[in-house]
């Protein structure tokens, strides 16, 4: 199976644990140099290079989907037919049986984590540094991605660790201020640039 790589870096993402409700959406910018200036202007940020949760494209479920339909026609069944030989045969095939059973475990295996993976809808993909803003609010790191759609969007909340909030305090209160404003529309959300 091949999954999606970077070139073009356009995902949608699966966020979890914004229960402050900040945007996910911070605007449209023609370059990811637009969008560093806009949060450089507005917030306290660094570059991370982290990974974040990803839904899978429509072309890559149908992918997956069709390599669990090729497993399931053409490997099981000339896997259940060897066993059934094997077994018939246990004296002098019980080497050539176990080996049957195992390829059979495998393949079922296969199925049923690539079926999991499709009832998951995401994935993971790698967030380069370069593209990537770490907002601390409230407690917790918003990471934001500039993408190949020329968005900035949210992509990952975490809990800063105690041991880093002091060092943040005046990060926070910034950030804070920052989000207050852009909700009460006093920054409005770039469009172009």
């Amino acid at each position: 199976m091949k999954i999606a790589e970077t070139k073009p870096f356009i995902h949608d993402f699966k966020v979890t644990g914004n229960e402050d409700n900040l945007p996910e959406f911070l605007g449209n910018f023609e370059t990811v140099d637009d969008a560093k200036l806009f949060i450089s202007k507005n917030f306290i940020s660094e570059h991370v290079k982290g990974v974040a949760t990803r839904f899978f494209t429509k072309a890559e479920i149908e992918e997956m989907r069709s390599e669990v339909h090729q497993e399931l026609e053409e490997q099981q069944f000339e896997l259940k037919k060897k066993l059934d030989t094997a077994t018939i045969l246990f004296e002098q095939a019980k080497k050539n049986k176990n080996d049957a059973e195992e390829a059979l475990r495998a393949s079922m295996t296969k199925v049923k984590d690539i079926s999991g993976q499709i009832r998951e809808r995401t994935t993971t993909v790698a967030i380069d540094a370069s593209r990537s803003y770490r907002l601390a609010v409230h407690n917790k790191y918003y990471t934001y991605v500039f993408t190949d759609r020329f968005e900035l969007v949210l992509c990952d909340v975490m809990d800063i660790p105690e041991y880093d909030r002091k060092d943040l305090f005046n990060s926070l209160l910034k950030n804070e201020e920052a989000f207050e404003k852009l909700i009460n529309g006093e920054i409005k959300e770039q469009k172009g640039a």
